[in-house]
């Protein structure tokens, strides 16, 4: 699955964050 740059900057936040919250 290929993610734009631009899109990778916005999504892989939000994984680590979530990974965080557990």
């Amino acid at each position: 699955m290929k993610i734009p740059k631009i899109g990778n900057i916005i999504i892989k936040p939000i994984i680590e964050s979530e990974d965080n919250r557990r």
